[in-house]
Formats: structure tokens, C-alpha cells, sequence
């Protein structure tokens, strides 16, 4: 039996753009949400401030679930390393913790690393390359 790997992924609004880890494989650039791996014993909520917080030195609120998505290899495309991949996507709402940061007139005053990280518009999320290719939906409506 294959273990099954639990995913926080956070969907961190501002200013009506949504912030994305950027990524680059064969095909050119592709967005995820920020996401982090839960370890065992770990509530999800706990497991997504800490893994932003290491990752992008900034601190959020973790808010209510939007949606959960279980994702199994043979049922995509994937590449053959990915044919034992059992997960569980849960996609939580949040914003930054600190006032200074959520009240910013300027998501680029953030000070996040223009190499990892960008603000895509929420209106915009339909033409650019973003996984699950769904989020669009999901962000709008809760369901895919």
C-alpha cells in the first residue's frame, strides 16, 4: 500500500491578484498556490503557517478550507517518476498576519522574491499555465 502525502496549499488574495510560487519544467513557466507538506502528527493549518513562514519569511492567518482534491497518478498525465503519487490537496484561504502587509496599497512592497513568487490577477487566472488547471473554478465557486 502506498502512503498517501497530505498537501496544505494557501490562496493568499490582495488587491484582487492571487499570489503564486513560480516553477519552470520542459513545457516553460507554470504557477502553483504555496503549498507545504504536513508531517505526521501536525494539524494542516499549522503545517501551512509554518511551511510559508520558512519558506517566504512572512507570516500568515490560516482561514477557512475551500476546498479538498485527491489527486492518484494513473488517473493524469505524469511523468513516470509521479506513477506512485497518492495526495491530498487542501486548499485554505489566507492572508499575511501582519497590518503593515494586508494593508498595503502595493502587493510588490511585500518583499518577496520576484524569483519564486508572483501576483497574478484573479480576472487573468483562465490564460496562464496554473495547476490544478481548475483552480480558477475553484477559487470562484469551491468546486471543480
Amino acid at each position: 500500500m502506498r502512503p498517501i502525502k497530505n498537501i496544505t496549499k494557501a490562496a493568499i488574495t490582495l488587491n484582487d491578484k492571487i499570489l503564486f510560487t513560480k516553477n519552470k519544467d520542459k513545457d516553460g513557466v507554470y504557477f502553483l498556490l504555496p503549498c507545504e507538506p504536513q508531517k505526521n502528527g501536525e494539524q494542516l493549518r499549522v503545517t501551512l503557517k509554518r511551511g510559508f513562514t520558512n519558506k517566504s519569511g512572512h507570516e500568515i492567518d490560516v482561514h477557512e478550507m475551500l476546498y479538498v482534491k485527491e489527486y492518484m497518478a494513473e488517473y493524469h498525465k505524469n511523468p513516470e517518476w509521479e506513477r506512485d503519487t497518492h495526495q491530498v490537496d487542501y486548499y485554505f484561504k489566507c492572508n499575511f498576519s501582519k497590518d503593515e502587509i494586508t494593508n498595503a496599497a502595493d502587493e510588490n512592497k511585500i518583499g518577496l522574491d520576484k524569483n519564486k513568487y508572483e501576483w497574478i490577477d484573479l480576472e487573468a487566472l483562465e490564460g496562464v499555465r496554473v495547476y490544478p488547471e481548475d483552480l480558477a473554478d475553484i477559487l470562484k465557486n469551491g468546486h471543480s
